[in-house]
């Protein structure tokens, strides 16, 4: 029993003078210098962003843009929905998959949000516009790992070492298995982060003027990208873009 305590001790003791070092590296690497010839970069604040994977997901879409479009427009406004973007089709309307269930998801809300939906031009109606940008990145960083992942991982590890090591009691390996088991059930709400994104513009016009416009941005697996770009127009908006150093 004493020579396990001292054993503890030591370990305790290398574990400090590594973390001092460490710490002092850090300080010295930090202060090396002050000057560079051009801005380091940085990242952005940690933010999310939600994945679009099935068509209830359009349906949500159209739900929040016809409830703002309503909320900026009173009584019962006559709205009639185009298409202006240079991926229309001969009909003047944007024909892939998203815009077409997004055109009928947007008339539903609008209709009972209480706005009247011109099937034709009509004089003094408000246009509704809505534009698709696909933008595929070819050269991204990748994600670090969540704050606490290391230290969770480490510590389960850790755990699982000293458990091994206790043959008295073997089933205390179970308690930081079950650790590791909640750490994947708290990042599940995060799904893969793709390299291909959404940009949808929906704005209300009448006559010159903007009178709403409101743009929504999505990630989306590459394989669905024909969702997205019109069936009958090579001029869909389909951006790409590569990370040059």
């Amino acid at each position: 029993m004493t020579s396990d305590l001292l054993k503890d001790r030591q370990q305790g003791k290398k574990m400090k003078k590594l973390l001092l070092t460490a710490l002092l590296s850090v300080f010295f690497v930090g202060c090396a210098s002050k000057n560079l010839d051009y801005p380091r970069a940085t990242t952005f604040p940690y933010s999310t962003q939600q994945k679009m994977q099935a068509a209830a997901h359009w349906n949500i879409l159209a739900a929040n843009e016809a409830k703002l479009i309503s909320s900026k427009l009173s009584g019962s406004p006559l709205i009639h929905i185009s298409c202006k973007s240079s991926g229309c089709g001969a009909n003047g309307m944007n024909n892939s998959p998203f815009a077409e269930a997004y055109r009928e998801f947007l008339t539903s809300h609008l209709v009972n949000n209480g706005a009247s939906v011109a099937i034709h031009k009509e004089s003094g109606a408000y246009d509704l516009e809505y534009h698709v940008q696909v933008v595929t990145h070819n050269d991204r960083d990748g994600l670090p790992a969540r704050p606490g992942a290391l230290s969770a991982t480490a510590a389960a590890a850790f755990g699982i070492y000293k458990a091994a090591n206790d043959f008295s009691n073997p089933a205390q390996a179970v308690i930081p298995l079950a650790v590791l088991g909640d750490l994947a059930l708290y990042n599940a709400v995060e799904t893969s982060t793709s390299n291909t994104e959404v940009l949808v513009t929906t704005k209300i016009t009448k006559g010159n003027r903007v009178i709403t416009s409101n743009s929504s941005v999505y990630y989306f697996n590459a394989g669905d990208a024909s969702h997205y770009n019109n069936k009958s127009s090579s001029t869909s908006k389909n951006f790409s873009v590569t990370n040059v150093n």
